[in-house]
Protein backbone atom coordinates (compact mmCIF):
# COMPACT_ATOMS: atom_id res chain seq x y z
CA UNK A 1 0.00 0.00 0.00
CA UNK A 2 1.43 3.75 -1.14
CA UNK A 3 0.35 7.08 0.17
CA UNK A 4 1.03 10.31 -0.37
CA UNK A 5 3.37 11.30 1.81
CA UNK A 6 0.90 14.50 2.83
CA UNK A 7 -1.79 11.94 3.63
CA UNK A 8 0.95 9.58 6.20
CA UNK A 9 2.02 13.03 7.97
CA UNK A 10 -2.14 13.91 7.80
CA UNK A 11 -2.30 10.79 9.58
CA UNK A 12 0.42 11.09 12.10
CA UNK A 13 -0.92 14.26 13.12
CA UNK A 14 -4.60 13.21 13.41
CA UNK A 15 -3.06 9.97 15.61
CA UNK A 16 -0.52 12.51 17.82
CA UNK A 17 -3.90 14.74 18.60
CA UNK A 18 -5.64 11.59 19.65
CA UNK A 19 -3.09 10.91 21.51
CA UNK A 20 -3.10 13.91 23.38
CA UNK A 21 -7.00 14.17 23.65
CA UNK A 22 -7.12 11.41 25.40
CA UNK A 23 -4.11 12.66 28.39
CA UNK A 24 -6.53 15.64 28.51
CA UNK A 25 -9.96 13.27 28.84
CA UNK A 26 -8.19 11.38 31.28
CA UNK A 27 -6.77 14.60 33.49
CA UNK A 28 -10.34 15.81 33.43
CA UNK A 29 -11.62 12.86 35.16
CA UNK A 30 -9.45 13.18 37.68
CA UNK A 31 -10.24 16.95 38.13
CA UNK A 32 -13.78 16.51 37.88
CA UNK A 33 -13.52 13.85 40.35
CA UNK A 34 -10.92 15.94 42.98
CA UNK A 35 -14.01 18.79 42.91
CA UNK A 36 -17.01 16.64 43.32
CA UNK A 37 -15.49 14.90 46.19
CA UNK A 38 -14.97 18.46 48.08
CA UNK A 39 -18.58 19.18 47.75
CA UNK A 40 -20.25 16.11 49.39
CA UNK A 41 -22.91 18.25 51.21
CA UNK A 42 -23.91 19.49 48.06
CA UNK A 43 -23.60 17.40 44.78
CA UNK A 44 -26.02 13.92 44.95
CA UNK A 45 -24.77 13.05 41.55
CA UNK A 46 -22.34 13.86 39.04
CA UNK A 47 -21.72 12.76 35.26
CA UNK A 48 -19.29 13.29 32.48
CA UNK A 49 -21.07 12.67 28.75
CA UNK A 50 -20.86 13.78 25.77
CA UNK A 51 -23.18 16.30 24.32
CA UNK A 52 -23.60 18.05 20.89
CA UNK A 53 -19.99 18.89 19.89
CA UNK A 54 -18.60 18.42 23.24
CA UNK A 55 -18.86 16.94 26.90
CA UNK A 56 -21.34 17.75 29.16
CA UNK A 57 -20.32 17.66 33.07
CA UNK A 58 -23.46 17.71 34.44
CA UNK A 59 -24.13 17.89 38.47
CA UNK A 60 -27.22 17.27 40.69
CA UNK A 61 -27.91 19.87 43.33
CA UNK A 62 -28.77 18.38 46.89
CA UNK A 63 -30.82 21.18 47.96
CA UNK A 64 -33.95 22.05 46.66
CA UNK A 65 -33.65 25.79 47.05
CA UNK A 66 -31.46 27.81 44.71
CA UNK A 67 -27.61 28.32 46.13
CA UNK A 68 -25.85 31.52 44.72
CA UNK A 69 -22.47 29.62 46.16
CA UNK A 70 -22.63 26.37 44.55
CA UNK A 71 -23.64 28.30 41.41
CA UNK A 72 -20.94 30.33 41.41
CA UNK A 73 -18.74 27.75 41.85
CA UNK A 74 -19.85 25.64 38.73
CA UNK A 75 -19.55 28.84 36.63
CA UNK A 76 -15.89 29.20 38.27
CA UNK A 77 -14.94 25.60 37.36
CA UNK A 78 -16.43 26.20 33.92
CA UNK A 79 -14.12 28.81 33.64
CA UNK A 80 -11.53 27.34 34.97
CA UNK A 81 -11.89 24.21 32.40
CA UNK A 82 -11.72 26.63 29.23
CA UNK A 83 -8.97 28.86 30.49
CA UNK A 84 -6.57 26.41 31.06
CA UNK A 85 -4.30 25.45 28.74
CA UNK A 86 -3.98 21.79 29.53
CA UNK A 87 -7.38 21.00 28.39
CA UNK A 88 -7.31 23.21 25.08
CA UNK A 89 -8.70 20.07 23.03
CA UNK A 90 -11.49 19.35 25.60
CA UNK A 91 -15.13 21.36 24.65
CA UNK A 92 -17.04 21.14 27.84
CA UNK A 93 -20.39 22.52 29.24
CA UNK A 94 -21.09 22.54 32.92
CA UNK A 95 -24.44 22.37 33.84
CA UNK A 96 -26.25 22.10 37.05
CA UNK A 97 -29.55 20.55 37.92
CA UNK A 98 -32.07 20.40 41.00
CA UNK A 99 -32.93 17.10 42.30
CA UNK A 100 -34.77 15.52 39.73
CA UNK A 101 -35.58 11.85 39.28
CA UNK A 102 -33.34 9.42 37.22
CA UNK A 103 -35.53 9.59 34.45
CA UNK A 104 -35.22 13.70 33.63
CA UNK A 105 -30.87 12.94 34.43
CA UNK A 106 -31.31 10.67 31.70
CA UNK A 107 -32.72 13.10 29.27
CA UNK A 108 -29.65 14.76 29.22
CA UNK A 109 -27.46 12.17 28.89
CA UNK A 110 -25.90 10.39 25.89
CA UNK A 111 -26.20 6.45 25.60
CA UNK A 112 -23.02 5.99 23.94
CA UNK A 113 -20.79 7.68 26.72
CA UNK A 114 -21.48 8.58 30.52
CA UNK A 115 -19.01 8.60 33.37
CA UNK A 116 -20.96 8.57 36.64
CA UNK A 117 -19.50 9.71 39.60
CA UNK A 118 -20.13 7.94 42.68
CA UNK A 119 -19.36 11.17 45.02
CA UNK A 120 -21.54 9.89 47.74
CA UNK A 121 -21.06 6.18 47.92
CA UNK A 122 -19.78 6.18 51.53
CA UNK A 123 -23.36 8.50 52.09
CA UNK A 124 -27.00 7.16 53.18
Amino acid sequence: MIIPVEMAIEACRAFRQQIVFKGQFDMLVDFLGRWIGGRPEQISDAYLTIRDAGLLFLVVHRATSYDDVFENALTDLDLEIANDGDYNLINLSVLGLPPVDEESVHTFLSKKMVIRYQANADRS
